[in-house]
């Protein structure tokens, strides 16, 4: 009878000196580096604006911290925490967490990371898309489409009307 070996699977320790200088951070999934879309420069003011918002509610908005989820290592665009974790690299789920979904990226992975997201116990899993402005949430293994992400009780409530859309700026002819 043949004997299956397991893969080595990276520690978290291991994982953050391996990609310490990889830009954009990547994630570690199942015992693997994945590499992320490059985000644009849409997609660093939507981070920044929910953050803010966040802040502004008497809530904690940080963007792109390495969460431990078990084995994986997951970076939301956004997280928003009730209050400032107990650890750099937090092993407890926020409050709610934030993916800005960029043009040509794969929603068939934010649907992966989201349901892993409701698994590790985040109360608020919401998805803006850049692309065709909107704000969804996650519910039941599936994204709807709402007029705003809201958190009732801290008085946090987002609007697309809130957040920084770009100009359409003519292009140049060539």
């Amino acid at each position: 009878m043949a004997t299956t070996v397991a893969p080595p699977t990276l520690t978290f320790e291991k994982f953050m000196e391996a990609t310490a200088e990889m830009r954009p951070h990547p994630e570690l999934v199942d015992g693997e580096i994945v590499e992320r879309a490059m985000p644009n420069f849409t997609h660093g003011r939507l981070q920044n604006r929910v953050g803010s918002l966040a802040d502004a509610a008497g809530l904690v908005g940080t963007t792109e911290v390495h969460c431990r989820i078990g084995r994986n290592v997951r970076l939301p665009d956004v997280s928003i925490w009730a209050q400032v974790p107990s650890e750099e690299y937090p092993s407890t789920p926020p409050l709610a967490t934030v993916e800005i979904l960029s043009p040509g990226e794969r929603v068939r992975r934010i649907m992966s990371k989201s349901a892993e997201y409701e698994q590790w116990g985040v109360a608020h899993i919401w998805l803006i898309d850049t692309e065709d402005p909107a704000l969804l949430i996650y519910r039941d293994g599936r994204f709807l489409e709402v007029d705003a992400l809201e958190i009732p009780e801290h008085n946090l409530r987002i609007t697309l009307a809130d957040l920084p859309w770009p100009e359409v700026k003519p292009q140049p002819h060539a």
